[in-house]
C-alpha cells in the first residue's frame, strides 16, 4: 500500500538508473518517474493495475514486462470546462465513483512532492 516501495516503483528505479531516474510513485491509474529532477507521468495498464491490487491486497507480483503509455495530449492542457458541480445542476445525474477497498490511495490524493 506505498506507492514508491511496490514491486513496480523498485524496478523502474533499479532499470532506469541510466535513464536518470532517481524515484518512482506507482498508484492504481498513474506512474510517476522522477527524470533529472523533473517528474513524468505514464498511464498503468489495466493488467499491471490488477497486479498491484493483488500486491497491495498481501498477494505477489507475476513476473511480467509491463509497457507503461504516455498521457494523451489532451489530458496534460489544462481543462477551462466548468466544475463538475456546476454541471450537475443542469439535471444530469452525479458520477458514481468507484473506490476500490484496501489498497493504495490514487494518484490525486497522493501526488509525489515537487523537487525543489
Amino acid at each position: 500500500m506505498n506507492p514508491n516501495s511496490c514491486a513496480i516503483a523498485l524496478a523502474c528505479k533499479r532499470q532506469l538508473k541510466d535513464k536518470g531516474v532517481t524515484d518512482a510513485y506507482v498508484h492504481l491509474g498513474r506512474l510517476y518517474l522522477l527524470i533529472n529532477k523533473k517528474w513524468r507521468r505514464w498511464h498503468v495498464p489495466g493488467y499491471a493495475r490488477d497486479e498491484v491490487i493483488a500486491f497491495d491486497r498481501g498477494g505477489r507480483f507475476v513476473p511480467q514486462e509491463i509497457v507503461f503509455q504516455p498521457p494523451p495530449p489532451d489530458e496534460l492542457i489544462k481543462s477551462t470546462r466548468r466544475s463538475s458541480s456546476v454541471r450537475n445542476t443542469t439535471g444530469r445525474r452525479k458520477r458514481v465513483i468507484h473506490r476500490t477497498p484496501e489498497v493504495r490511495h490514487s494518484a490525486h490524493a497522493n501526488l509525489p512532492e515537487r523537487q525543489k
